[in-house]
């Protein structure tokens, strides 16, 4: 190795001008003080020193440059020799340590990614170093393909390759033997969780302490626990999240028995504890919330089971309606999709035994818990629509009459007129104790004539928000009800559901006319609900519609003074029989007025009194003129159980119109005499009724 030596030799020493020599003095010439020889031996002297500073100069100044290279790979691209001295090297070097430090983040990545590729993960330690040496020669080709081309920056770049990447090509090793390990422990616990399921926890732990101890991966007692513990953590925690918490209990409970050494638990340490702890808490908040998603959706899929139901049982309705109804109840259960698509498809021919068959293959298949007792709970009304009204046998279909069905549809109408949701699936289906067939054409039609009368009660409409919004005008302050206003918002409900099958027929089936009527009828009955409310919270009105105690006492002391009054027994504190009533109102009517038996007034109050008290409990005790000399209607007093059936076949002769029967359009002429002469009049006393019912009970 070369080595700078100082070559600086010194001046020679000049003798004096005169010296002796022997006996005698000899004069010498004077040296000069320079000459040309001296002059080469001082320039000689200095030129070592100035060339190791130019040198110096020259690397900081390449240096420098490099530093301010804005375009590193630009410039490495430049196969021009920067000047001379150490310029160019120093400038060559510092350009390729720009280089590895701003791609250094990628360099590492490229290397890296070496040691977990699925590729290397398959090669053994001598392939995988094989690889990583080919990959290193590959890298440096590319920088020299890139680069090459000046001899100083050549240098840099083989000096920078080994020192860089060799430390990589380490890291990555290093990195891909973790892996290796990491990968072998995987498919050791993804087969441990295989034989938990098909064998046994004993039996899966068991398997996963052998094959550690033979993979040699040099892992402490405390982490090869550890890894045993994850192994079942994460099994119980998938099924957790599958909703198999039953399974996941018994993995739980299993795992905690199971020992490592001796007696000592797999969760028997302080982390151990920690584990437990945290998967046990998860599996009973994941039960609770299933508890909860359950009671929330449990109506939600009987709803959906229903809906379905008649969707099989109506012949109208189209396989794709079908199958959108089934995919409801799967989804609403948390079927997962797939199995959801398939069950819809298996539906929608509308075949109820292919129906049932797919239903119990979708609860008995079902992993999740939670959506299994979904499921379940619906098969008991499963079966009985299945047995009690599509079991009808195909054999009777078109040997029912006429008259059969006639009857069939009375009952059917009956049902629907107490309950208008009532579903299809549970409305009379048999005639005589023989069971029709849903698909018979008879049937079928007779369906489709009663749909048509009551479908009022399914159409889309805003018959609810109709209601809603006249409850909440009449419990508005504004409205001034007072404290009846809750009382008449019931009653309007009770009043618009009434009248709606009728509106929905004058209608002839259009929405939107029978949105008006409705609206009109809630207008109608609040003013005269407000009329009622306001008679009633009058002073007048506690005389005329309402007459307390205290006034009824005060008519009958006025009235005391006659003996007629005096005689009534429906006034006496034992009351009266209803011919008493009958005989004691008859004398009221016949009674004289005057100063000195009992005045106008008095009398009005007595006779307000006894219908008040007893209303009309017969037709016969009905009394339109003491009705009209009270100042009353039938609005105000209490009707007897035998006026209010008498009354019913003069609503449904009213309804039936001119095909009403001889004993209705009896019962019409009778209460039309009473000023009821339309529907809506018997419906408006019916609500009456209820109302006075409700204050006799206060």
């Amino acid at each position: 190795m070369r080595k700078q030596v100082n070559l600086d030799l010194g001046t020679p020493a000049l003798q004096p001008t005169i010296r002796g020599a022997g006996n005698y003095n000899v004069a010498v010439q004077a040296t000069p003080k320079t000459n040309s020889a001296m002059q080469l031996a001082q320039a000689l002297r200095m030129t070592p020193q100035v060339l190791g500073q130019a040198n110096n100069i020259a690397k900081q100044m390449g240096a420098e440059a490099a530093s301010q290279v804005t375009d590193v790979e630009d410039a490495l691209s430049d196969d021009e020799t920067r000047g001379i001295l150490g310029y160019d090297k120093a400038y060559q070097q510092g350009l390729v340590k720009r280089h590895f430090a701003v791609n250094e983040e990628a360099i590492k990545e490229r290397f890296m990614n070496l040691s977990r590729s699925e590729d290397a993960l398959k090669m053994s330690p001598d392939e995988f170093v094989a690889a990583m040496d080919n990959e290193r020669n590959e890298f440096s080709s590319e920088l020299m393909d890139m680069f090459g081309g000046n001899p100083n920056r050549e240098q840099a770049l083989k000096a920078l390759t080994g020192t860089f990447v060799d430390q990589l090509r380490d890291n990555a090793t290093a990195a891909y033997v973790a892996n290796k390990k990491d990968q072998a422990l995987m498919m050791v616990s993804a087969d441990t969780q295989t034989l938990f399921k098909n064998q046994g926890v004993d039996a899966g732990l068991n398997y996963m302490r052998t094959e550690m101890d033979a993979m040699g991966v040099n892992l402490k007692p405390s982490e090869k626990a550890q890894k045993m513990r994850d192994a079942v953590t994460s099994n119980a925690e998938a099924l957790i999240a599958q909703g198999r918490y039953s399974e996941a209990s018994s993995i739980i409970s299993d795992a905690k028995n199971y020992k490592v050494v001796g007696n000592a638990g797999l969760f028997g340490s302080a982390k151990g504890v920690d584990d437990l702890k945290g998967v046990t808490n998860a599996l009973r908040a994941a039960r609770e919330s299933a508890e909860v998603k359950f009671s929330d959706n449990s109506k939600g899929v009987e709803r959906s089971v229903d809906a379905l139901m008649q969707d099989i049982a109506d012949p109208n309705v189209s396989a794709e309606d079908r199958k959108a109804s089934a995919l409801r109840v799967a989804l609403r259960a948390d079927v997962p999709p797939e199995d959801a698509e398939a069950f819809a498809d298996a539906v929608s021919s509308g075949n109820i035994d292919d129906f049932i068959s797919a239903y119990r293959d979708l609860a008995r298949n079902a992993e999740n818990e939670n959506t299994r007792d979904l499921l379940n709970d619906q098969l008991g009304e499963i079966n009985r629509s299945k047995k009690e009204y599509f079991g009808g046998s195909s054999s009777t279909i078109g040997t029912f009459s006429n008259e059969d069905m006639s009857s069939l549809e009375a009952d059917i109408r009956e049902v629907l007129d107490r309950n208008p949701q009532t579903s299809r699936t549970s409305l009379p289906i048999s005639v005589d104790g023989r069971k029709v067939n849903f698909q018979d054409p008879d049937y079928i039609e007779m369906m489709n004539r009663v749909n048509r009368d009551y479908e009022w009660a399914t159409v889309p409409s805003q018959k609810g928000s109709i209601i809603r919004e006249a409850q909440k005008n009449i419990r508005s302050k504004d409205a001034r009800f007072g404290s009846y206003a809750d009382e008449y918002a019931v009653a309007i409900q009770s009043e618009l559901n009434e009248v709606a099958p009728s509106l929905w027929r004058q209608a002839k089936g259009d929405v939107a006319v029978y949105e008006g009527l409705l609206s009109d009828k809630a207008s109608d009955l609040q003013a005269q609900f407000k009329a009622r409310a306001d008679l009633r919270g009058s002073t007048q009105s506690l005389l005329e519609i309402n007459l307390p105690t205290a006034k009824e006492d005060e008519a009958q002391e006025a009235a005391s003074k006659s003996k007629t009054v005096r005689d009534l027994k429906s006034f006496s504190d034992e009351g009266g029989t209803l011919s008493d009533v009958i005989a004691d109102r008859a004398t009221l009517k016949a009674l004289e007025v005057s100063k000195r038996e009992i005045s106008r007034s008095d009398k009005k109050r007595l006779i307000q009194a006894s219908l008040l008290d007893y209303g009309f409990p017969t037709v016969d005790s009905i009394d339109i003129e003491m009705l009209s000399d009270a100042n009353m209607g039938f609005a105000d007093v209490l009707l007897g159980d035998n006026v209010l059936r008498s009354m019913i076949p003069a609503l449904r002769g009213l309804a039936a119109g001119d095909d009403a029967t001889p004993e209705q359009r009896t019962a019409i002429e009778l209460w039309s005499g009473y000023g009821f002469d339309s529907v809506e009049d018997f419906y408006n006393l019916e609500a009456s009724q209820e109302t006075l019912r409700n204050l006799n009970k206060r």
